[in-house]
């Protein structure tokens, strides 16, 4: 039987530390988005570009993302990343990192017996702020206007139905420590649980 735990929450909130936590502490963590990115990876990039009308790379993955949910179904990066755990993981405990809707979740849930969904909260200025801030390629001039559009389409693709039902909340506004800490109860809470 395999646990699932993911997170789920809007950009930058903080569930890359999550992951990051569950990695350190032995948990084998897979990413959605990595499942996403590895498939975009081997697109013809210019023709994208021109078919999806955005020359931002961050805008263009996202904009992929949303098309490849409109051909596949939108749990289609969350049946991508449950055949990867089932081919390719052999552990009792796997923490998805990114889900983003109900339809994703409930794929999670066909393929599993138990399936942990934690919230994390920051507000847009805090997430602004992290998104400058970490290194990935167009962010560093990130605008309050192109969150919102980030914002805007991930609950396109059902966040907000997800983020309703989500099992366990984490703030994430305080510090690392105290984060951390958080992650720690709600896991001991989610193995007492399972």
């Amino acid at each position: 039987m395999v646990t699932i735990i993911t997170s789920v929450g809007y950009p930058a909130a903080g569930k890359s530390v999550v992951a990051d936590w569950m990695e350190r502490s032995g948990i084998t963590v897979v990413s959605m988005g990595d499942q996403l990115r590895s498939r975009f990876e081997k697109q013809d990039k210019e023709k994208l570009k021109q078919e999806l009308e955005t020359s931002n790379t961050s805008s263009l993955l996202g904009k992929w993302a949303t098309q490849q949910r409109n051909i596949h179904g939108s749990d289609v990066v969350a049946k991508w990343t449950a055949e990867h755990i089932e081919n390719n993981v052999d552990a009792d405990t796997v923490f998805v990192d990114g889900l983003r809707s109900n339809e994703e979740l409930s794929r999670f849930q066909e393929r599993f017996e138990s399936v942990y969904v934690i919230l994390v909260e920051a507000s847009r200025e805090t997430r602004l702020e992290r998104i400058r801030n970490r290194g990935r390629e167009g962010e560093s001039d990130f605008t309050i206007q192109d969150l919102e559009e980030r914002d805007g389409r991930e609950e396109g693709w059902g966040l907000v139905n997800v983020i309703e039902d989500a099992d366990y909340k984490i703030e994430n506004e305080s510090s690392m420590e105290h984060f951390r800490n958080r992650i720690s109860q709600v896991f001991n809470d989610i193995k007492n649980e399972d």
